[in-house]
């Protein structure tokens, strides 16, 4: 880049040499001498590496920044997926278990109104045969009461007492013995249907969108190679030795590459190496 032939803002005629530090503008040498003599003056070239290298610095950190964000945001995509195939389950197990609920109290109250007519039954059958033993006395009395009338009104002695002998001996029949009581029909209690006769929700925890790495390492090799290419995801760190690793069922595996030293420790419970 020529830097050589950038026009001054304020002095017509004049090209900017020095970059004002102070300032952060470009001056002249009618600048430099009327207000930046003493001022930290720096060559435009200088400036312009440093000025780019601190824009390469900040682009790489907001890469950084926004491919962090990406993961997040396809983590948290993925719980939006998680969180809705969980509550369709959930939902049709709720739906599933109503069906089943609601045939279970269908078939309860068939059960019960079965049972209440069978007991009706029982104590119907059970007064009716005493009430058809009234009946029979009863009916057999009347032609009985009718028998002595014919008897009382017979104006003949002599017939009267062929007859009257006959009436005693029919007069006296043992009347039928009926119960004291009788069973009734049971008497139906509604009842409650709670939370332990149907289910309830329950707290299943929290979504979460950490990642868990389990890190396995295979092989460690020393080098002196500032880089290695690899088929599967690289990376460099500052001491110029390079990882590979590769995914595998959720488990990161990797061959680490070392310089002529390395050290070991632990950090958030991974063995990490340097």
């Amino acid at each position: 880049m020529d830097f050589t032939n950038i026009k001054c803002d304020e002095h017509a005629g004049q090209s900017s040499c020095l970059y004002c530090n102070m300032c952060e503008i470009l001056v002249c040498p009618t600048c430099v001498a009327k207000v930046h003599k003493k001022h930290d003056l720096i060559e435009i070239s200088d400036t312009y590496n440093s000025k780019v290298e601190r824009l390469k610095k900040d682009k790489k950190k907001m890469q950084k920044s926004n491919s962090k964000m990406n993961v997040k945001k396809d983590q948290l995509n993925k719980l939006v997926s998680a969180e809705n195939s969980k509550y369709n389950k959930e939902k049709q197990n709720i739906l599933s278990h109503e069906k089943t609920v609601k045939e279970q109290v269908e078939q309860y109250f068939k059960e019960l109104k079965n049972k209440l007519e069978q007991n009706h039954i029982t104590v119907i059958t059970t007064v009716k045969s005493d009430l058809n033993a009234l009946s029979l006395f009863t009916t057999q009395k009347e032609d009985k009461i009718t028998e002595v009338q014919d008897c009382i009104d017979i104006s003949n002695a002599s017939e009267f007492f062929k007859e009257v002998k006959k009436m005693e001996k029919f007069t006296e029949t043992q009347e039928p013995q009926t119960k004291p009581s009788y069973s009734s029909s049971p008497k139906f209690v509604p009842g409650n249907i709670n939370q332990s006769n149907i289910g309830s929700l329950q707290d299943d925890g929290n979504l979460s969108a950490d990642i868990n790495i389990s890190l396995i390492i295979n092989n460690a090799y020393q080098t002196e190679l500032d880089e290695i290419a690899f088929d599967s995801k690289t990376f460099n760190n500052n001491n110029n030795n390079t990882f590979f690793y590769s995914n595998f069922f959720g488990t990161e595996t990797c061959d680490i590459v070392l310089g002529n030293q390395y050290s070991c420790h632990m950090t958030s419970g991974l063995k990490a190496y340097e």
